[in-house]
């Protein structure tokens, strides 16, 4: 077999926490995240050429995060193999809900099925040198994530809710939002201990109604104003930013609702219904 497709999803960040500044000037995270079923489609099919091409309907060429996803697994490997990746993009691009990192959990998944499983500290490192957000991309669920990323505690799956996604706007660059973070005098921070003891007893309601991403002081605009009041209007447990934004999120019940509250918020930005899943990469 000399290819193999995947679907993988999307992430939010449930809760979102800025501890501090480390040494190496990373910022310390302390995350709720959960993987939802708006997927990007990623295809690879191995060849001799050497080389690594990615053709996708967003950016197409040799230097996304699936090429490199791709070349970083020919050189721990030492594999002189190319690729052809074909990604069929769903996730809004620069959401804050880690499309990019996705299609490269899923590059990386996908050759190890054709051509091997990496051994776990070479998958690990790999994952993270790619970016924060790929080690949870390769397994999705619901987990805790902290440090930068790359310590992952699997939780109780969460059920029985959906998520109305909306698109709240242009940013800056992630690093200007933590540096504007930083510049906050006294900035808001979720109840992560308090959301985690709740979903441990599978009191889903009682912990979506906390979930906070510190992010969202800084997205005090018309927009997100207008999103927030059109979810609250229908009912969501909590509405937050997903990442760094600009994707924020609305809790809820039942489907039905979501989807209606969905159709109020396309007539003035893009916006999906999700449900959340259990894993984040599913093979053909």
């Amino acid at each position: 077999m000399n290819k193999l497709s995947a679907s993988v999803c999307a992430k939010l960040n449930l809760t979102l926490d800025i501890q501090g500044v480390r040494d190496d000037s990373y910022h310390d995270l302390s995350m709720i995240m959960q993987s939802v079923d708006l997927c990007d489609y990623v295809t690879v099919e191995l060849n001799d050429t050497g080389a690594v091409w990615v053709e996708c309907n967003e950016l197409s060429g040799d230097d996304n995060l699936a090429a490199k996803a791709a070349k970083l697994y020919f050189s721990l490997t030492g594999l002189k193999k190319g690729a052809f990746i074909t990604i069929k993009k769903r996730i809004p691009v620069c959401g804050g809900l880690a499309g990019g990192s996705a299609d490269a959990a899923a590059t990386l998944a996908i050759l190890e099925r054709l051509c091997g499983a990496l051994e776990s500290v070479d998958r690990e490192s790999a994952a993270l040198a790619l970016g924060a957000d790929v080690p949870f991309a390769l397994v999705g669920g619901t987990a805790y994530v902290s440090g930068v990323g790359e310590k992952i505690e699997p939780l109780k799956p969460i059920r029985n809710c959906f998520f109305v996604l909306a698109n709240g706007g242009e940013k800056g660059s992630t690093g200007e939002m933590f540096a504007r973070f930083d510049s906050l005098d006294k900035p808001t921070h979720p109840q992560t201990d308090k959301v985690l003891s709740l979903l441990s007893s599978t009191d889903t309601v009682g912990a979506a109604k906390l979930f906070y991403n510190c992010f969202e002081q800084l997205w005090q605009t018309d927009l997100t104003k207008r999103i927030k009041a059109l979810m609250n209007e229908y009912g969501c447990l909590s509405c937050t930013v997903s990442g760094s934004g600009p994707t924020f999120f609305g809790v809820f019940e039942d489907r039905l609702v979501a989807e209606k509250c969905a159709s109020e918020i396309k007539k003035f930005t893009e916006c999906y219904v999700c449900a959340p899943t259990e894993k984040s990469i599913f093979f053909e």
